[in-house]
């Protein structure tokens, strides 16, 4: 029972790092439905940007991490302009391959640049330590990425739920062609949102670089890992983002537990499967009706 508890306890960081990256797929999925395979690459890269700029600065991380953010947001809108923009309305397949292309590219660029050893970010020496509540045990520094996560997410759904730039995000998503009637500006609230999405990525990968170390092939093990999160809640849902990749995180933990580290993974796609045969709108997600 111990071990099943601290299991269950263990998971909690790994579901914060999945739900970060997963809202991220979700936003640029409910903003251009495009499910953006590069993510991870993207996150690792913004990433690796801080650890240069900490150690160019003399260690300030909160300021490197502030710069990060800006940075990440930053290639989320030259992304969306530069490469996406041009090929909105083409077959879906066709931009699911490029963001495939774009992920090998990107990861094989951070590799080349910072090599392929393991490095670690080093948070603030107030997050040092670990709390106990008899058996169960958590580091400082995997609170605060479960906390992180949870009031990010939940705050960016109350944006999107209360203000007027979460009406026009969920207008756009609804209704782009009406919305441009109406005159919202479509173009903008895409690029928002695609920078959003990228923020949160680094976020997610400096959080994994804080906990268990990275390198640029992590990408994929952040990026691609939190593909049956988002899917699982509902690839339209921020809620189902977050609830997905809780469900994902414990299931991959229990597994490790019980089965063995190498079968985790592999639950994790048994599980999309079966929600793809089952029920493929996810937890949280909208069917849509088609109407004749």
């Amino acid at each position: 029972m111990e071990s099943f508890v601290q299991a269950l306890v263990a998971a909690l960081p790994v579901a914060g790092m999945y739900a970060l990256v997963a809202v991220s797929l979700v936003t640029i999925f409910r903003a251009v439905h495009i499910f953006n395979l590069a993510q991870g690459s993207y996150s690792i890269i913004a990433a690796f940007i801080f650890l240069e700029i900490y150690k160019a600065i003399g260690g300030d991380f909160w300021l490197s991490l502030l710069a990060a953010i800006a940075c990440a947001a930053l290639m989320g809108v030259i992304a969306f302009r530069v490469i996406y923009r041009p090929l909105l309305g083409r077959v879906p397949i066709q931009l699911l391959m490029v963001s495939i292309g774009l992920d090998i590219a990107l990861s094989s660029l951070a590799l080349t640049i910072w090599g392929p050893n393991i490095v670690f970010i080093k948070l603030p020496h107030l997050f040092d330590g670990v709390y106990r509540w008899g058996w169960i045990s958590i580091s400082k520094v995997n609170v605060v990425i479960v906390v992180v996560a949870v009031v990010l997410i939940s705050a960016f759904g109350v944006v999107l739920k209360y203000t007027k730039f979460g009406l026009s995000m969920r207008a756009t998503s609804d209704l782009p062609v009406l919305s441009t009637v109406r005159g919202i500006r479509v173009g903008r609230v895409s690029t928002a949102a695609w920078a959003i999405a990228l923020a949160f990525g680094v976020i997610a990968a400096v959080a994994m670089g804080s906990s268990q170390g990275m390198t640029p092939n992590s990408a994929r093990a952040l990026g691609i890992a939190a593909v049956p999160a988002a899917v699982i809640g509902g690839i339209d849902s921020i809620a189902g983002a977050l609830c997905g990749s809780l469900v994902l995180a414990e299931v991959q933990m229990l597994a490790t537990q019980y089965v063995g580290g190498a079968e985790a993974n592999v639950v994790g796609w048994l599980l999309l499967l079966i929600f793809l045969v089952v029920r493929p709108t996810g937890l949280f997600g909208r069917r849509e009706v088609a109407r004749l």
